[in-house]
């Protein structure tokens, strides 16, 4: 009877440290959850905030020297955002004529940057990339 006795709480021992763990690991997965959840509302607030962005900036073209693309964004606060597709070097961004900013492209090939303060929208006439 001891025996037996011994076994059983052995045998439900081993059970409850089971279920703990288990318990454990349903906890964590909840956490995860709970986790990636966030996450993605937080991504999709971006999503919405950059969609509104595009779809209430102007688009321009750029003149550009052979073998190089760009486009520029400007949004309502007057800030553009560039995206350049050239051979690795050194380029000149003009606004109407004048420069306002020197574009580094790595060696990769694309440039990304934001640029701010520019004039309204109604006074931009055009933007040109010159290799440097």
């Amino acid at each position: 009877m001891a025996t037996a006795a011994i076994v059983f709480l052995a045998l439900w021992g081993w059970r409850e440290l089971g279920m703990r763990a288990s318990g454990e690991r349903v906890a964590s997965r909840d956490a995860e959850i709970r986790q990636l959840r966030q996450e993605n509302e937080m991504l999709r607030g971006q999503l919405a905030r950059l969609n509104h962005e595009l779809t209430t900036g102007s688009f321009f073209a750029v003149s550009t020297p052979p073998n190089v693309a760009a486009r520029v964004l400007v949004d309502p606060q007057q800030r553009a955002f560039i995206v350049v597709l050239a051979p690795q070097g050194s380029y000149d961004l003009a606004l109407n004529g004048q420069k306002i900013a020197a574009i580094d492209v790595p060696r990769s090939g694309q440039r990304t940057m934001l640029l701010e303060h520019l004039p309204p929208q109604a006074d931009i006439e055009e933007f040109s990339l010159q290799a440097r």
